[in-house]
């Protein structure tokens, strides 16, 4: 009975953790994550679950096999939990988390060394009467042999515009690039594509 009282008790009090730290912003969670002690850890674990899902739909879009992309999302949260002392806040835990996730994909790709498939079901479509779902199937098939011939750095940023639909200014902090250079690069990226897809419809 004793035991069991005990243990009510704990778990009480962790439930009551858990809710403060979830109702905490990230800019919070990350201050109490940079002590690295115990409580610091249950907040670290408040923002893997909250930034979870969107890091590992990123991360599978870059690579080709799910596997990969779980040992790589496993990699950038790691990275990112004994890199946090050192994190300033100069952009957003969000930003700078997908800077570390890009990061592992491009020196995956490159330790490869050969070309990756992309998932690419979010990307836009050109503007056609509603397709069947046959047709859509072979569009995407159709992009996705377009973007395996486009260059890696290409890829990359046609998937956080377009799939990620981050903003340039996003694109620039997550990429470490100037606005410009940004810019420029995804003016190639849409050449280099346009110039895949086409070919790929010979």
């Amino acid at each position: 009975m004793i035991y069991s009282s005990w243990f009510k008790a704990l778990h009480t009090l962790v439930t009551h953790l858990i809710e403060a730290l979830q109702a905490m912003s990230d800019e919070e969670l990350v201050e109490l994550a940079k002590q690295q002690d115990q409580d610091g850890t249950k907040a670290f674990e408040v923002l893997v679950e909250r930034h979870n899902i969107w890091l590992t739909r990123l991360v599978r879009n870059l690579v080709s096999h799910p596997q990969d992309a779980e040992e790589l999302v496993q990699n950038a949260l790691v990275r990112a939990f004994f890199a946090l002392p050192k994190f300033r806040g100069d952009s957003s835990f969000k930003t700078w988390l997908r800077t570390i996730a890009s990061r592992e994909a491009f020196n995956h790709y490159r330790k490869n060394g050969r070309v990756k498939e992309y998932a690419t079901e979010e990307m836009p479509e050109p503007d056609q009467d509603e397709p069947t779902p046959a047709e859509q199937f072979d569009e995407r098939q159709h992009i996705e042999l377009a973007l395996a011939h486009v260059p890696y750095p290409y890829k990359e940023i046609l998937i956080l515009r377009y799939v990620e639909e981050l903003s340039i200014d996003e694109i620039s902090s997550t990429l470490e690039l100037g606005k410009s250079a940004t810019k420029m690069r995804l003016m190639r990226a849409r050449e280099f594509f346009k110039t895949a897809y086409k070919d790929s419809e010979l």
